[in-house]
Formats: C-alpha cells, structure tokens, sequence
C-alpha cells in the first residue's frame, strides 16, 4: 500500500475565507490572540499567538473571524469528497487532514508525479494551503506531512532511514513526555529507533511505542474509510454582501469545482442544480438548472449558471451561495465511431440546447414529435427538449433469435415507449410497445410489452 497525506495548516481560516481572495489580510483568532494568520497578514508582520490590537496595529485592513469547528469539519468533508476522483479509500485524520491509498491509482493516473501533480494542483484552486507527504504506512505520512517534509518513499525497507531525521514533535506526544525526551537529548525519531525496545518503552510508554512501531510499519495500521455522501449539498458564506459581479463569480468558481471533483469521483454527473442565493433578511432565490445529459465539466456548468444568472433578478444583496445537487446519475460517454465524428456530435448538440435553455428559459426551447399522420396539423406536437439516450438510433446492434421474459422492476426506462403495431395481413401480427431499459451495471436493453399482456416484459435486443 502506498499513503498520501495531505494536512491542512491553515484550514481553521481558509474554512472561513474560501470565498475571498488570498490576497486579502487575513486570521483567526482564539482566546483573543491570533491563532492562525495567511500570507497576507505575514507580509504585514501579523504573526500567529500576536494580540488582536497589535495585529491591527500593523494593519487595520486585517479581517479577524473567530474560529468555527463547524465550518472546518464541513470544509473537510467537501475535501474529502474532491480527492475522491483520486481513491476511493480516503481516512480523515482529527479534524486537520485526510489519508488517501493511492497505491491502486498510480496506474490509472500515469505515475506518483502525475497523480501528486493534480491533486496539489486542485487544492489550492479549491482555496486550501496543503502540505503532503507519500510513504507505504499511513502514520509516517500523517508525520511528515504535519512536520511539512515533502517525504516521498515507496519502499518499506528505506522508510526507518528516511524518517530518522524527523522530529519528534510529529509523533504528537504529551508536553511532559516530549519536554522529557528533549532533556535527554532525543530530539529526532532516528535517535529513538536506535534505543533498546525493552529501554524505550519504559521511557516513552507501550502505548507510545505501538504508535512509533505503526510509524515504521511494525504493526498494522487499519484506518476507517470516509463513506461518501449520496448527495452534494455545500454552502459558501461571502465576506461582503454583494448583489453580483467578481464576488459571486469567484464563490461560485469553487462550488462547481468542488460538485465536479465529487461527481467525478463518484462515477457520476449532474441531471439537476438547484442554487439558492442567500440573504440576510429574506428568504433565499433559488435558480434550478436541468441538464439534458448528466454533466460534470467545470466549464460548461459555470457557463450555464453564469448565463442563468444574468437573466435572475436578485431582490436583496446575497450574503452566501448553497449548491445542491440530489440529481446524481451514472456518468455516460457517448459511443465513438470508427473516425470519432459521431462523438462530437452527439456531445454538441445536447450542450447547444443546454445553453440555449440557459439563455432564453427552459419554456422557449422545444423539440419536435412526429406522428404517423396524415392531417398535417396532427402530424406534429411540441414537446420539452430532451436527448435520447447513448446508443439513440433506437434499435439494438443484437437482436435475440426469439424475445425472452424479463423482470422489469429493477430496470430504469430512458426512452419509449416507440408503439409497433403491424402484421396484420400476414397472420403473425403483432402489436407492441418497445422500449430502451437500463441495468444497474449499465447496460441498455430493448425490451417490450404485448397489448395483450399489459404486466408481461420481453427482453428483444441488447445495445452496444
């Protein structure tokens, strides 16, 4: 197994000033001392543990938030749900960090450089500072990513020589025990694995002494694994009401990045948004978008909501965004021909309509139904816009020798029913209404239903 570490140093504060630029003064204070300052604040000579009035001496700008555990333990969990297009095991470490098993991912991601490489690059995009660390046992990870050591090892065999340098404060000892070690003169992990097992655990406790065997992977290491929720629901409170324009561009930026890294971790895309815009002394505006096509590109969301959002007339300043996404579907990949063309148009058309809808409402953009009939009038009818499934021509590249039952009650209907009723002349008439079913593991059949037997399912065809 192979363990990335990411701990978050400043997420007491970016947990409550993600909406703002990083650019901005900023800290949170504890006690009415200063607990945790960003980049900003440094540059000015704030320092963490300073007084508020001193602080503010140096720099009146300076935004001071008391700290909120809340707001830190849900900044986690939307964490933990981005890495998961990463891993699916992720552990989440007190409060401060998350456990990722990347070991099965490397492939998947072309290499530990490549991997490290977009999940580095994500966060702070996201608005979180991290320090990380890769070792085969999850707690020398946790160590050297607390310590801020950029510790890169792979094989077990070279982990005990490459933490012998580390300090002891990574081992998250009591005061007293740590004060003691020191007045000894052990200061470094190294200088405890060279002691005698029988010595050092009179010294430091069989307790401490399973934690640094956990360290150097003596003794297993078993971490529960965060349980993704089934739903995305995050919200984002804005420093300063604002009534439109860069502030609520930039806070919307990070929900969709968060909804995408989700949704891609799940396997999944968006079928539905719903954004509620809220204020401090009225109820919220909601803004509710439907996709044709579960969707999970950054890109393309922002473009919808930014487009919705032009046409949405805000009664009161908005004090904090909320991005709810209940309308999680199987991810779909459109089929590719031989020369690839069929791909990229199945894939523009459906965006066109979607940014059509976004634009001029969903009640202004239509499709077209056509019936066998032969008054001209009657031969057509509005209907909502709408995408017919992946595999759409509407036949089965497999068709069964004889149609065979089936159950369909765990089966999820995307289109139909198309009603084939001829034969008549011939004796084997039939009369029939078909349709395209999915499976729980995704696969498309074609199945159908006899006038004559109205409870009675038949499997026909299978699709690509």
């Amino acid at each position: 197994m192979l363990w990335l570490a990411l701990y978050f140093p400043l997420l007491p504060l970016e947990a409550l000033t993600r909406s703002e630029p990083s650019d901005q003064p900023m800290a949170v204070e504890l006690g009415r001392r200063l607990w945790r300052v960003n980049a900003a604040a440094r540059d000015f000579g704030v320092q963490p543990d300073m007084a508020i009035n001193a602080a503010l001496a140096l720099t009146p700008d300076l935004r001071i938030r008391p700290r909120c555990e809340a707001d830190e333990q849900r900044a986690l969990q939307e964490m933990a749900a981005w890495v998961l297009q990463f891993s699916p095991q992720i552990s989440l470490v007190s409060g401060q960090g998350l456990l990722l098993e990347i070991g099965a991912s490397l492939r998947l991601f072309g290499g530990l450089d490549a991997l490290l490489n977009a999940v580095l690059g994500g966060l702070p995009e996201l608005g979180f500072s991290v320090q990380d660390a890769v070792s085969p046992t999850p707690a020398a990870a946790w160590l050297a990513a607390y310590l801020g050591v950029p510790l890169r090892v792979r094989e077990p065999a070279r982990l005990a020589a490459a933490l012998s340098s580390l300090d002891i404060a990574g081992l998250s000892l009591s005061a007293k025990l740590e004060s003691r070690l020191r007045g000894m003169g052990l200061h470094r992990i190294g200088q405890l694995l060279t002691l005698p097992r029988q010595g050092l655990a009179k010294r430091i406790g069989t307790d401490t002494l399973a934690h640094l065997d956990r360290v150097v992977g003596r003794r297993p290491d078993p971490r529960p694994y965060w349980q993704p929720p089934a739903h995305f629901d995050s919200t984002v409170e804005l420093p300063v009401e604002a009534e439109g324009g860069a502030s609520l561009r930039f806070a919307l930026h990070r929900l969709v990045l968060t909804l995408a890294g989700f949704l891609r971790g799940s396997d999944a895309g968006a079928g539905s948004l719903r954004l509620e815009f809220q204020h401090r002394a009225q109820s919220p505006t909601a803004l509710a978008l439907n996709l044709l096509v579960p969707g999970r590109d950054v890109a393309h969301l922002e473009a919808l909501i930014t487009t919705r959002l032009e046409r949405l007339a805000l009664p009161a300043p908005v004090s904090a965004i909320r991005l709810v996404c209940d309308d999680v579907r199987r991810y779909e990949t459109a089929s590719e021909d031989l020369f690839g063309l069929r791909r990229n148009a199945d894939e523009a058309a459906p965006a066109l309509i979607e940014r059509l809808r976004a634009r001029l409402g969903d009640e202004q953009v239509h499709g077209l139904n056509a019936f066998a009939d032969h008054r001209p009038e009657q031969a057509w009818s509005g209907t909502a816009a709408r995408r017919a499934s992946a595999g759409h021509v509407g036949r089965p590249l497999w068709l069964l020798p004889q149609p065979r039952p089936i159950e369909s009650r765990r089966l999820h209907r995307l289109s139909g029913p198309e009603r084939i009723e001829t034969g008549w002349w011939d004796g084997r008439e039939i009369a029939r209404d078909y349709f395209v079913a999915q499976t729980g593991d995704g696969r498309r059949l074609w199945i159908y239903r006899c006038h004559a037997q109205r409870g009675v399912w038949y499997l026909h065809g299978l699709f690509a």
